[in-house]
């Protein structure tokens, strides 16, 4: 998503909130293991990725017999219908991609102008993603307490490393941030705190939106951005999880969501995807304050719309066309009047439209109105209205 050259950053600073500055959001599609264990459809979810207007295409990379004990290994998948294989480390074994698979995703994301990005589970997974030195390193909400993985990123990698906080304590988030400030150089200024709900998919009462603004109050300024992991349905809160200030956005992704699989019901596809990063940039745009009290574009609808604004714009702006008419109906009133005398021709390039009046009796109006009103009556109507002006003493004094 290219940036509006006309736009800079917006700075909000809210008594409730840490001062932020509202900057282009990046999407992260998550296509995760989504892939089916297929090198071939990860490129083609990188490429619809891509053309649907995300900023990075993540995957996922576990050591299955490092991250589960044998037992876990052994069992069978606690969802039979979304497992490739009779257990669930086979399931996990057949979806893995090797290094060596993640280089060539890699080299396609260089190719289409996508960020490649990938979570890691596990510390020799870490190790191996290290190798590629992407921009960014993922490390799941399972994985955020787990210090020796952490290390790894935080010693032997310089890019940015993204944390989801799912199932983890307020406590816990605080250990987080202080074992990346306890590291050297600017090992804090790398991090981004995601709000994050674990679940598939998770029940809008339980996407808790305003966790959000309590990592922006306790954490904004102790790391480089916070962001917003979704596991949601639909795409009409990711709006509001921006506005209250999650820079980045992940959201899973799929090209089917019907393909078997855990993470495919809880994804976007690509026309859900483009309407995710499109009407995110149309937030971005919208969060500006006015750059005047009226806008340009509210000027012309003032005019005519704004109470007590119609009369002096019409008194303003009276054709010449209003002002011969006048005069003709005033001369044609004058010569059916009893008193000709009363008004002289004289007089009628001196006459103020806006400040003639009629009788104390009727509504006061501008001339321009009571013309529109005059030209809609009868004949005979038309004299007896006219010679009123004509013989109404207040209307002579303004002449």
């Amino acid at each position: 998503m290219a940036e509006p050259a006309s736009k800079k950053a917006r700075t909000v600073d809210q008594s409730t909130l840490h001062s932020f500055e509202y900057k282009l959001p990046k999407v992260i599609a998550e296509i995760g293991s989504n892939h089916k264990g297929e090198v071939e459809i990860a490129k083609e979810l990188l490429t619809l990725a891509k053309y649907s207007g995300a900023y990075c295409g993540k995957f996922q990379k576990r050591t299955p017999k490092e991250l589960l004990t044998p037992e876990q290994y052994n069992a069978p998948h606690p969802n039979p219908n979304n497992s490739y294989g009779a257990t669930y480390g086979e399931h996990r074994e057949f979806l893995e991609l090797s290094i060596d698979d993640h280089r060539e995703l890699q080299a396609h994301c260089k190719k289409i102008g996508l960020e490649y990005s990938c979570s890691v589970w596990d510390t020799t997974s870490a190790k191996e993603i290290v190798s590629l030195n992407p921009a960014l390193i993922k490390v799941g909400s399972p994985s955020n307490q787990h210090w020796e993985l952490q290390k790894v990123l935080r010693d032997e990698y310089t890019g940015e490393v993204h944390i989801s906080t799912g199932m983890t304590t307020k406590e816990e988030i605080e250990k987080i941030v202080r074992f990346w400030e306890e590291g050297k150089g600017d090992a804090k200024n790398r991090v981004v705190m995601y709000n994050c709900t674990s679940g598939y998919p998770v029940p809008f009462r339980d996407v808790c939106l305003l966790d959000i603004r309590l990592l922006q109050e306790k954490y904004a300024h102790r790391v480089k951005a916070i962001g917003f992991s979704g596991h949601h349905l639909g795409i009409a809160i990711d709006m509001a999880a921006y506005a209250l200030g999650a820079e980045w956005n992940e959201r899973h992704f799929t090209k089917d969501r019907t393909w078997k699989g855990t993470d495919h019901a809880a994804s976007l596809e690509p026309a859900g995807l483009g309407k995710l990063c499109r009407d995110l940039v149309a937030t971005y745009t919208a969060m500006t304050y006015k750059s005047e009290d009226i806008l340009d574009l509210e000027k012309e609808q003032r005019a005519k719309l704004k109470w007590g604004q119609y009369n002096k714009e019409m008194a303003k702006h009276q054709s010449a066309g209003s002002h011969a008419l006048m005069r003709s109906l005033v001369v044609f009133a004058a010569a059916n009047a009893s008193d000709e005398s009363s008004l002289q021709p004289s007089c009628f390039d001196r006459l103020n439209v806006g400040e003639v009046h009629l009788r104390s009796s009727e509504p006061e109006l501008s001339m321009g109105r009571d013309l529109e009103q005059l030209l809609k009556e009868s004949g005979e109507r038309l004299c007896e209205r006219a010679a009123e002006y004509v013989q109404a003493p207040r209307k002579l004094a303004s002449i």
